[in-house]
């Protein structure tokens, strides 16, 4: 951040949305879910790096619109908003699901697993991709005769070409479902990680065949194959690494003390003030300090625990795939740059904020929690039926 203005009202970001948050952690909507119902304090850290990238694609829009390209930024710490909050985000989902396999291995009742994820990921897809429609044709698109198969694909998970002959249509949304075919094939990969981690029964040797892979992910990190990029598969690799340390009973303790925030803080400032982004071996091992004690459950002196930073986790989905639209539409049509006084600019950042915590929040009552449920209910009775036993839902099942 080049100047105090910038830090100040990217600071003012995080905590006009935490304040919300909190205040929305009173309501009825949120009611009971101030505690974290998931590994370590990862509930509490998701909320700000999907506010990470939504500050990044909000500093990437100013460029923009003074006529530069949408590309990433000079500043390093504006630019790991974006970067490294999406490889802590790759972290994580290498944690929740290594967690999941590794204790169940082959025996992971694989058809609940990918039920539960469809209906988590999906309907979220379907409802951005109809925004995404409405707003080409609110903005001169013109209907051509493929676009059905052009939106069956944005539907799929199959990529995002051009709808309606508008340009860079991805770029509605800030071009952030790149990110989701990654997840998937994280998840289709899961049952190798299984037989891998069922082969592999010693933790230190489990520890160096992932720092080997690692290694050599990031050293071909540039390089593609089935049009993925490469190098990225590392951050879930790191996840599990992070997961086995995390794990160890001798390291347990020591990993939730103030002494292991402190160290994992300064990690992360040298992380994102020293280097450009997490896409290299050293910032990514940073990154990893940072986020161990994380997994670990250490909340890094409370922050992690509060009621505002669980409720910014559980609508964290929605902010992430929610805020490119917003943004697209404020840029687009509400805001200008004011010549000579880019500060004007930065002070609505908070108040985009705002924004965009409230619509995720409503779109998180509205669509996720209801189409969670339904996953897990489906998952459920399809557990019931193959083990031929009647389906129970319990109260805890249909609060998570």
């Amino acid at each position: 951040m080049s100047d105090p203005i910038t830090a100040l009202c990217v600071l003012g970001a995080f905590v006009a949305a935490f304040v919300v948050a909190s205040i929305l952690a009173k309501g009825q909507a949120f009611a009971g879910r101030d505690k974290p119902h998931r590994i370590g304090t990862i509930d509490g850290l998701r909320g700000y790096l999907a506010l990470g990238v939504a500050i990044h694609h909000f500093t990437v829009w100013q460029e923009v619109l003074h006529g530069r390209p949408w590309d990433g930024l000079s500043s390093n710490p504006l630019n790991n908003l974006g970067q490294s909050s999406v490889a802590l985000f790759f972290m994580i989902t290498g944690v929740l699901f290594y967690r999941i396999v590794s204790r169940r291995g082959l025996a992971t009742d694989w058809a609940s697993l990918y039920i539960s994820r469809i209906f988590r990921l999906t309907p979220m897809l379907w409802v951005v991709t109809a925004l995404v429609v409405l707003f080409v044709l609110a903005h001169g698109g013109v209907p051509q005769r493929g676009d059905w198969l052009s939106v069956t694909r944005w539907l799929l998970f199959l990529g995002n070409p051009d709808l309606m002959n508008y340009p860079d249509t991805r770029m509605v949304n800030a071009g952030v479902l790149w990110t989701l075919k990654y997840a998937i094939a994280f998840y289709v990969a899961l049952p190798l990680s299984a037989l891998a981690t069922a082969l592999i029964t010693s933790r230190a040797a489990r520890l160096w065949t992932l720092a080997v892979l690692t290694v050599l992910l990031m050293m071909s990190y540039d390089a593609m194959a089935f049009q993925f990029q490469i190098g990225l598969v590392a951050f879930f690799l790191l996840g599990i690494i992070a997961s086995e340390i995390a794990d160890s009973a001798a390291l347990a303790d020591w990993l939730r003390s103030p002494v292991a925030a402190l160290i994992g803080t300064g990690a992360l400032l040298i992380q994102m003030f020293g280097f450009h982004s997490a896409n290299a071996p050293l910032p990514a091992v940073l990154l990893m300090v940072a986020f161990v004690p994380v997994v670990a459950g250490n909340s890094y002196f409370g922050l992690l625990r509060r009621p505002g930073s669980l409720v910014l986790g559980e609508i964290s989905y929605s902010i992430y795939m929610l805020h490119g639209i917003i943004l697209s539409v404020l840029m687009i049509d509400y805001f200008r740059p004011a010549p000579g006084n880019p500060d004007a600019f930065w002070t609505l950042l908070p108040l985009v904020a705002i924004g965009i915590v409230l619509a995720a929040a409503l779109s998180f009552v509205l669509i996720e929690r209801p189409f969670i449920k339904l996953g897990k209910s489906l998952a459920g009775r399809v557990r019931s039926w193959r083990l031929g036993t009647p389906a129970l839902r319990s109260p805890r099942s249909q609060n998570s």
